[in-house]
């Protein structure tokens, strides 16, 4: 979406950035869409289409269009302005290369090629901000990141030495940026910021095939079994801050105490879920304190925790990702809270 190399620049159109409509400089920005639709849509010879488009951004009306239609509440650059470059062939009486006039614009049908290039031109420059945003950030690795992650690639498939934390973090670092990046391009293409979604989802219809446009790919994670297992094992290994033992440790270890246990709980509930570690992973980990407290140290039963906690230790038993040991400590612990609630 680099601005028109054929057409005079926003300086030359206007002394003042207020003079360009919204609407204008969209459409400067998606100088390569439209011209491949005259040449690819409606045949025009290539230097025909550039001169088509040069008298098109020039045109008075068309500005003054522009102009009062950014203003309007509700209206969508990308169709705005393939009406008007349609409108515009059909009032200068070009002709197609065949010889035909272009008809009035009456139901103006839609035109899969232009908007697939349109979703397409999203894209390609939300993508390129976001490599200059990571290659700013000192390197390519961020952006890698954001490649594996849109190709669904298995982290432990994923070459380098770095953690399964520092991965994650990287992940959600880089798809928040896409994620920024790819919502200020839409609200430079509507003229109500409330339409963001309705275009986003647009596009994604348009364009099913392109994860980057798919809202879920982008705010959920979707880490296979195998990474969360991986992930859980290297968990187990990190040192608990303040404590100088790993979780591994703390929860097996005879000598732990019930303070450290809480204390390991209050660490863990420290750390931000979505950008640090998947949320399933923080409650496997709250849980399994919780159960190693309620099996080893028979703590006293809340009667919220009554309601809560054995459908948590159920959940944790039931995950397949997890060890065996872990997934036997959750069942043991829910059975033993079914008796507690049972004897009052």
């Amino acid at each position: 979406m680099a601005p028109a190399q054929n057409i005079h620049s926003a300086a030359e159109q206007s002394t003042t950035a207020e003079g360009l409509s919204a609407a204008w400089l969209c459409a400067d920005q998606n100088y390569q869409v439209l011209l491949s639709s005259l040449i690819c849509s409606h045949h025009f010879a290539p230097g025909k289409a550039r001169k088509i488009l040069e008298n098109f951004f020039a045109d008075q009306y068309v500005k003054d269009k522009f102009q009062s239609d950014s203003r309007k509440v509700g209206v969508c650059f990308r169709t705005l302005i393939r009406e008007s470059l349609e409108l515009y062939l059909f009032e200068k009486q070009y002709e197609t290369p065949n010889g035909k006039h272009f008809q009035p614009l009456d139901n103006l049908p839609s035109d899969p090629f232009f908007d697939r290039q349109w979703a397409q031109a999203i894209i390609h420059e939300a993508m390129r901000r976001v490599r200059e945003i990571c290659l700013a950030e000192g390197g390519s690795e961020l952006f890698e990141c954001l490649l594996d992650d849109l190709s669904s690639r298995s982290y432990q498939e994923r070459p380098g030495t770095l953690s399964l934390r520092t991965r994650y973090r990287n992940s959600e670092k880089a798809k928040h940026y896409l994620l920024q990046q790819l919502e200020a391009l839409l609200m430079s293409t509507i003229s109500d910021p409330r339409l963001v979604m309705q275009e986003w989802q647009a596009l994604h219809q348009i364009l099913p095939e392109a994860v980057t446009l798919d809202p879920e790919i982008l705010t959920q994670h979707f880490l296979s079994s195998q990474d969360m297992s991986a992930f859980w094992l290297e968990l187990q290994s990190e040192t608990v801050p303040g404590l100088d033992r790993t979780f591994r440790a703390l929860i097996q270890g005879p000598d732990t105490t019930l303070a450290e246990l809480q204390k390991t709980r209050q660490i863990i509930k420290q750390q931000n879920p979505g950008s640090t570690l998947p949320l399933e992973l923080l409650e496997a980990m709250l849980y399994t304190c919780l159960a190693v407290e309620l099996l080893r140290f028979k703590t006293s039963i809340s009667e919220t925790q009554r309601r809560t906690l054995p459908r948590g230790l159920f959940w944790l038993s039931k995950q397949q990702w997890l060890d065996p040991q872990t997934r036997a400590l959750a069942a043991q612990a829910e059975q033993e809270i079914q008796h507690l609630t049972a004897n009052g």
